[in-house]
Order: structure tokens, then C-alpha cells, then sequence
């Protein structure tokens, strides 16, 4: 059986990248280095990777969205105030929580049912999307 260990991302920054993920929460665990920076955010481990150097960066496949849940509606209100403060997102167009359609709708087969949700969708500093979900 396998169960989540941590997800890595390439990052621009490193320090930058730190403070956002910070900024919503998450603490650094690991002796920051030039190969990587651990953070945990609530239950997910973050390897932040610096892409200096790494010719892949630009061109090799990217990570389409990383998905958090927090635990409820209140909580999904609460990052949407927090992300849309952030200094790093000013200018962009805010982002406001939505109502998300039943999982399978849309042409897409999931194996379980699960209940209705609200999403929040933004980017971080080096573009990568990210999901925030609470189910209602």
C-alpha cells in the first residue's frame, strides 16, 4: 500500500517560494540547502528545489495543480482572504471560492463518490497552480 510522502517543486526563488509557503501556513523542517528545502504544510511535506542550474527546468513536464483540503468552508474563506492579501499577488485578478461540480461530471470516471465541495484556485510565485478544496 502507499501512502503520501512529499511532493518536490522546482522553484525560481528559494526564498521567495519559502515566504509564500510560509505566508499560508506551512514552516520549514529541514536546514534550508542548495539541493532542497523541506516545509510541511499541514499534512503535506513540500521539497522546495532550487532551478539553478537544472537545464530541465524550462522544458521538462510540469506538475499540473497540487491539491490541499483544509476542514471547512471557514477555513477555505480564510486562505482566500490570506491569498488575496499576499503582496506577491497583487495585480493579479483575485481568487474567490467556487462551487465545484459532482466528481465524475464533465466525462470524468471516478471510483468513489465524494460530497460536494468548494475550491479556491491560484498560482504560487513560480506558476504552479494550486487547489485548495474544503467538502461540504
Amino acid at each position: 500500500m502507499f501512502v503520501h510522502d512529499h511532493v518536490a517543486l522546482t522553484v525560481k526563488d528559494l526564498a521567495v517560494s519559502r515566504g509564500f509557503y510560509e505566508y499560508l501556513g506551512g514552516r520549514v523542517v529541514s536546514k534550508p540547502s542548495k539541493a532542497f528545502m523541506e516545509i510541511v504544510l499541514g499534512e503535506i511535506r513540500l521539497h522546495l528545489v532550487p532551478a539553478e542550474g537544472d537545464t530541465k527546468a524550462a522544458t521538462a513536464p510540469r506538475i499540473d495543480h497540487l491539491c490541499l483540503r483544509v476542514g471547512s468552508v471557514d477555513d477555505l474563506t480564510s486562505v482566500e482572504a490570506r491569498v488575496n492579501a499576499h503582496p506577491l499577488l497583487q495585480g493579479r485578478a483575485p481568487c474567490h471560492v467556487e462551487d465545484s461540480p459532482p466528481l465524475g461530471e464533465g466525462g470524468k470516471e471516478h471510483a468513489e463518490e465524494r460530497p460536494p465541495r468548494k475550491t479556491l484556485y491560484f498560482e504560487d510565485p513560480d506558476g504552479i497552480r494550486l487547489e485548495v478544496r474544503a467538502y461540504s
